[in-house]
């Protein structure tokens, strides 16, 4: 079983660009966000942006749909300007609600949300048994392949994606980049 994987190219702030959180409190979300689809169902790439204000810690509730079509949530955890990553690829997000902010925020407090291809998450399109074993190459990759490892369940939650080496997926400058997936039968007993 094989099958092919486009991926979003990188665009830092392709859902939300630079939402500030300047008057908002726990329970509230950036200025600006809004439930919306992925172009692709692959990882969401954060960004907060601390201005030097008084904020020393901000953590943001994302909450929306797997490749499945099932609710899926996680908690991204920032303690100064960073960029995280979401542990599982989403196709809709639809809430992402402030759950802990420490300090005041000012204008220049932000989040922005987008995709990368340095290091994503790429969704199985299967439900992959425990010790299945998967192959992953970089259709477009004329050099050295990324490396991927597999993300099955960390804490009780599955997460049915595989995560490549910080190494950046080549991609054109426009379009979608391609990820080729293929099952080993022999490995997980099919």
């Amino acid at each position: 079983m094989s099958w092919e994987v486009p991926l979003q190219i990188t665009d830092a702030t392709e859902h939300l660009n630079a939402g500030t959180l300047n008057g908002k409190v726990v329970g509230g979300s950036p200025t600006g966000f809004a439930a919306f689809y992925m172009k692709s169902v692959q990882s969401l790439f954060v960004t907060c942006t601390m201005g030097g204000t008084p904020i020393t810690a901000l953590s943001l509730l994302i909450t929306g749909y797997n490749q499945f079509n099932e609710l899926v949530s996680e908690t991204l955890a920032f303690v100064a300007t960073s960029t995280l990553q979401t542990t599982l690829c989403y196709r809709r997000v639809t809430g992402c609600v402030i759950t802990l902010m420490t300090g005041t925020p000012a204008a220049g407090d932000t989040v922005s949300m987008g995709y990368s291809l340095v290091g994503p998450r790429i969704p199985m399109l299967a439900k992959i048994p425990a010790g299945g074993v998967v192959a992953v190459y970089d259709v477009n990759q004329v050099g050295t392949q990324p490396t991927f490892v597999a993300s099955d369940v960390v804490s009780g939650v599955a997460r049915y994606n595989v995560l490549s080496s910080a190494v950046t997926i080549l991609t054109p400058t426009t379009g979608h980049a391609l990820i080729y997936m293929a099952l080993d039968p022999n490995s997980i007993g099919l």
